[in-house]
């Protein structure tokens, strides 16, 4: 069994954001007095902090898009009204969305593995949105199964929620091997609970400590990415 994480492995949710912010930051002046680079790291620290609240259940979804905005203009010096939150995030959610895409070369990995093994996400978020997200950008096909902390009441790197993916997968530790861009959620996570990991690292940054995981930094060519998943997998699961 093959286990990915979704957000920013297969789906490119960083191109999908920063095409929105760049929409935000052309039409509003406090915005333009920051760089893009700031404006993405504000928004993902309020989105971070957003979605724990939502997935403990102290806010909705339209209550978590809406505060985002309130937080991320507020640190460049802008105070918005309730209301002018969620005008503003509806305009990032519109973009967004005209964005979606899967990662460069997703689609070509998950065909070449699926001809090989069963294919599985493992995702820190709700259900029904990263369902569609699968379905937007063309890989639900691919996907066997999918758990989410959402499903589970637990989060990566939280070991439960890899023990939760195994038992519904019906394999053993040694038989799966779990992929993603988080170090801590996903490598450390998966190694935690027993499980092989490789480490999506795009953006070739060093290795944070001395540990035996996979590394790929694309998914092209396909072969070269799923033989170093394959590496991590001891196995056929023994019936």
């Amino acid at each position: 069994m093959v286990f990915f994480d979704l957000d920013d492995t297969l789906y490119d949710h960083r191109t999908a954001s920063r095409a929105a912010l760049r929409a935000l930051r052309e039409e509003h002046p406090s915005l333009r007095r920051r760089s893009l680079e700031w404006l993405y790291a504000t928004y993902a620290t309020a989105l971070e902090t957003g979605h724990r609240r939502l997935m403990a259940g102290r806010t909705t979804p339209a209550a978590s898009r809406a505060g985002r905005m309130v937080e991320v203009f507020g640190a460049a010096g802008e105070e918005i009204s309730a209301r002018e939150a969620v005008r503003r995030s509806a305009i990032y959610h519109a973009v967004y969305r005209a964005n979606e895409r899967a990662v460069p070369g997703a689609a070509g990995l998950l065909g070449s593995l699926r001809r090989r093994h069963r294919i599985g996400i493992v995702s820190n978020n709700r259900t029904r949105e990263q369902r569609g997200k699968l379905g937007r950008i063309g890989l639900a096909p691919y996907i066997d199964l999918l758990v989410t902390s959402e499903m589970t009441g637990c989060s990566k790197p939280d070991p439960r929620i890899f023990a939760y993916a195994l038992r519904a997968a019906g394999v053993s530790a040694p038989h799966a091997v779990m992929v993603g861009d988080s170090w801590v959620a996903d490598v450390r996570g998966a190694l935690a609970a027993g499980v092989g990991a490789v480490w999506f690292n795009r953006d070739r940054r060093p290795l944070p400590e001395p540990v035996d995981v996979g590394c790929v930094e694309r998914w092209r060519p396909t072969e070269r990415a799923a033989t170093t998943i394959e590496g991590r997998l001891a196995g056929p699961n023994p019936s």
